[in-house]
C-alpha cells in the first residue's frame, strides 16, 4: 500500500537591517513550495517543487525515487493528524505590514539607542514573516502563523575604549516588541561595558541572564534530548532517562501550546497535534523529544516536535522550552546578593553534544560585588559540564522572559569555572 504526504508552505519574509545607523537593506522575500513524501511499505521517496501547478509530477518524482530506495527496517508509515488548540499565533497587522513601516521600526530602534555621545556605531536587524502552512496526509490542515523578531548590536567608543551591547525581542505579534527597549538597553549595556576588566581565574557563582538561555536550556532540549541524536549515539543523554540532572525543584518543559510562545503551533511539520512535554521533571530526564519517526522507532508516541520546510523532509526541532523553578525563586536583589560573582549576559558558543562539556567566551558578561554591578569583563572564559549545570542551580528569577522560544528567569548557580589572567 501506498501512502503519501504532501506538505506545503507559502508566504513572505520583510527584513530590514541597518549599520552605523544607516539603512543598508530592506526587502521583501515571497516563497511557496511543496514537499511530497511516498512511502510503500519500508522505502520512502521524496521529491519537492516549487510551482504548485505542477504537484502532480512532483508526487510521481517521489514515487520513483520511493521505488529506487533502499529499505528503512525502522519506516513505519505516516502519522495520524491532530491539532491542539491554541492561541496568539496569528497577527493581522503583521501579515499586512509593507516594507516601510518594517524600515520605520528600525529608525526607531537606532533613535533609542542614540543616549550618549559615546556611541559610535549602531547596527540593528528587524525580521517579519507570514508563513501558512498545509498539510494533506493521513486528514488535512492547515494554519497560518506570523513572526517578528528585533534586535540591535551597539559598539561604545571613549578614546581608545571600545564595548559592545546587544539586545533582542520577538514573538508572534507587533506588540509584544519594544523597539525603544532593544535599542535604548543594548546602549546601556555598551556603556557600562567600557571600562572592562579580567577577573582572576577561579570558581565563581554565576547569573545566567535570560538572553543566555537558549545556549543553556534551549540546547539541553533542541539538541541534546532530540531523539534522533539520542537514538544515533550522538548525545550525551543517550541511555540516560531516569538519570537525576537537577535538583528536585526544577523541571524544564517543551510547550508547543503556549498562548502566543514563538515555538507555538497547532500542530507540528508532520501534522501531529502539540503538546506539553516533560523533558526533565523534578530533576529526572524523562523524556527525548520526537518525530514520528523516531517515536515510531522507540514505540512511543510523538511529542509533536517535527520541523521541516519544503524542501527538506522531518527533523526534530523544540517548541517553547521553559524552566519552571517552583520554591526556588527569588526577587533581583537576592539574586545579586554575591560576595563575587559574574553576570553572564550573552555568549556565542554552545556546549559539545557528545560530551555535555561547555566551555566558551564571556561575550557580554559583568562583575557584581556585594550585590552591586561594578564593571564589564573581557576575555573570560567559562566551563561547566551540562550534566551537573541544573545540580548547581542556587536561585531563580521571579520573572521569566521569552527570548525566542526559550523563556526562562535568570538562573543564578552556585559555581562556575571562569578563566581570566
Amino acid at each position: 500500500m501506498m501512502e503519501k504526504e504532501i506538505f506545503i508552505q507559502r508566504g513572505r519574509v520583510i527584513s530590514v537591517h541597518a549599520e552605523r545607523g544607516v539603512i543598508k537593506r530592506a526587502e521583501e522575500r515571497r516563497f511557496e513550495g511543496a514537499g511530497i513524501r511516498v512511502i510503500k511499505g519500508k522505502k520512502m521517496g521524496f521529491y519537492f517543487t516549487t510551482d504548485l501547478k505542477r504537484i502532480d509530477d512532483a508526487l510521481r518524482k517521489a514515487e520513483e525515487i520511493c521505488d529506487a530506495n533502499m529499505e528503512d527496517k525502522d519506516l513505519k508509515g505516516l502519522p495520524d493528524l491532530g491539532k491542539s488548540n491554541v492561541k496568539g499565533i496569528f497577527d493581522s497587522k503583521i501579515a499586512e505590514i509593507d516594507v516601510s513601516e518594517a524600515v520605520e521600526i528600525a529608525k526607531r530602534i537606532i533613535e533609542a539607542a542614540k543616549i550618549s555621545e559615546k556611541i559610535y556605531s549602531i547596527s540593528c536587524d528587524v525580521t517579519l514573516s507570514h508563513v501558512k502552512t498545509e498539510i494533506y496526509g493521513r486528514g488535512e490542515q492547515e494554519e497560518e502563523r506570523t513572526f517578528v523578531g528585533i534586535s540591535s548590536y551597539i559598539t561604545a567608543r571613549d578614546g581608545m575604549k571600545s564595548s559592545t551591547g546587544m539586545e533582542m525581542n520577538s514573538g508572534r505579534s507587533l506588540l509584544s516588541v519594544d523597539p525603544e527597549f532593544v535599542g535604548r538597553k543594548a546602549a546601556e549595556l555598551a556603556l557600562m561595558s567600557l571600562d572592562s576588566i579580567q577577573i582572576e581565574t577561579g570558581d565563581y557563582p554565576v547569573l545566567i541572564h535570560p538572553l543566555a538561555s537558549p545556549n543553556f536550556i534551549g540546547f539541553l532540549v533542541s539538541a541534546a534530548a532530540n531523539a534522533e541524536n539520542i537514538q544515533q549515539g550522538r548525545s550525551f543523554l543517550t541511555g540516560k532517562i531516569g538519570h537525576l540532572m537537577g535538583r528536585e525543584e526544577i523541571s524544564v518543559v517543551d510547550d508547543g501550546t503556549l498562548e502566543g510562545g514563538v515555538g507555538t503551533r497547532g500542530f507540528d511539520d508532520e501534522g501531529v497535534a502539540t503538546r506539553r512535554t516533560e523533558v526533565i521533571s523534578s530533576g529526572v530526564f524523562k523524556s527525548a523529544i520526537h518525530n514520528s519517526y523516531t517515536a515510531f522507532k522507540e514505540g512511543v508516541e510523538s511529542t509533536g516536535n517535527a520541523t521541516r520546510t519544503y524542501n527538506s523532509i522531518p527533523s526534530i526541532s523544540m517548541n517553547n522550552v521553559l524552566l519552571e523553578a517552583k520554591g526556588i525563586e527569588a526577587e533581583e536583589d537576592e539574586l545579586l546578593s554575591m560576595k563575587k560573582g559574574v553576570i553572564l549576559y550573552s555568549t556565542d558558543d554552545t556546549p559539545n553534544l557528545a560530551n555535555g562539556e561547555f566551555s566558551g567566551l564571556i561575550a557580554l558578561g559583568f562583575l557584581v560585588e556585594k550585590g552591586e554591578i561594578k564593571s564589564g569583563l573581557r576575555e573570560v572564559g567559562f566551563g561547566v559540564n551540562m550534566m551537573e549545570f541544573l545540580k548547581k542551580v542556587e536561585l531563580v528569577g521571579k520573572k521569566r522572559r521569552s527570548v525566542g522560544s526559550v523563556i526562562a528567569p535568570e538562573i543564578r548557580v552556585s559555581s562556575m569555572r571562569l578563566a581570566g589572567k
